[in-house]
């Protein structure tokens, strides 16, 4: 054989060893019901939970912050409220779905790439307050 078809050959077989791989990775993922890990929600580490493990630890979080105070000052004005008092909501169970869903797509090329980008540089996923 020349050495031209030994190294198309070889090609050939580390790809579909990747490919192989590649697969195997997506569908352990996929049957997974535990968060991709270095997956944060507002800074709360909820990779590896299941989702109500990490409703949990978030709800946790969200009483704690609701207990703390804020010092509003306007002149010779100072006055002190807490965070319940504002009457916000938040989107905590959708950005938990959101977490949940992260290389469960099931487009395999999409799901390694968000796991293995996910793995690399982690992911933090905002909630948002709202009036309501």
């Amino acid at each position: 054989m020349k050495k031209s078809q030994k190294t198309i050959i070889i090609i050939m077989i580390v790809a579909i060893i990747g490919i192989i791989v590649s697969i195997m990775f997506a569908m352990l993922n996929f049957g997974s019901d535990k968060i991709v890990a270095r997956i944060q929600i507002n800074g709360i580490h909820v990779g590896g939970l299941t989702q109500e493990e990490a409703t949990k630890k978030v709800q946790e979080w969200l009483e704690q912050e609701k207990n703390h105070t804020i010092e509003l000052r306007y002149q010779d004005f100072s006055d002190n409220i807490s965070v319940a008092e504002l009457n916000f909501s938040s989107d905590i169970q959708e950005k938990l779905l959101e977490a949940c869903k992260i290389g469960k797509t099931g487009n395999i090329l999409q799901d390694n790439y968000q796991i293995l980008f996910t793995y690399i540089f982690g992911k933090n996923i905002e909630i948002r307050c709202t009036d309501r």
